[in-house]
């Protein structure tokens, strides 16, 4: 055996399943911190001030109306193609999933330019169903095949602005 190898205590020549002694706690380390990252959405907005929380929100809500846009331009415009509606309608359910955590307490009317009545707040049950609601139609869409015309699309693109317009004329306030 080489003199280098002689010198290293067994422990540390034997074969381990995590590698050498010292990968195990930075292999743990490492998933704690995926861990953090792929959770960490309320994490932080619970370090967020009100006024940010709000403001990430109306980011998330202008991200949802650039969707419907993207589906309007399609259906009355003729402006993109029936993938682009499916991309959008794609990008609108990943950030449909965020949104309902996004409305913390002390996050209504009068916290920086929020518009959120606090009824949400108070059925919130219900309030998180309209967001349910929201992906299932979004799903609608996405289940259509990629060379779905505009007759398929449209029944379901009116469906999700149905729930859009439900939840605005219940939990927003009137401007």
């Amino acid at each position: 055996m080489p003199r280098v190898f002689r010198d290293v205590p067994q422990a540390f020549r034997a074969s381990r399943p995590w590698g050498r002694p010292w990968d195990r706690p930075l292999r743990i380390a490492a998933g704690l911190a995926i861990a953090i990252a792929l959770l960490g959405g309320g994490v932080a907005h619970a370090a967020l001030e009100p006024a940010e929380i709000v403001k990430a929100r109306q980011q998330d809500m202008k991200k949802l109306g650039g969707g419907m846009k993207v589906f309007m331009g399609y259906l009355k415009d003729d402006k993109g193609t029936a993938q682009d509606v499916a991309a959008a309608a794609a990008a609108m359910e990943a950030v449909t999933k965020g949104l309902p955590d996004q409305f913390t307490d002390g996050t209504a009317v009068g916290v920086g330019e929020s518009e959120a009545l606090p009824i949400i707040w108070q059925d919130n049950a219900k309030f998180r169903q309209g967001f349910t609601d929201l992906a299932q139609a979004l799903d609608k869409i996405l289940a259509l095949p990629a060379t779905a015309d505009k007759a398929a699309i449209g029944p379901v693109v009116q469906a999700v602005g149905g729930t859009c317009k439900q939840c605005h004329d219940t939990y927003r306030q009137k401007k």
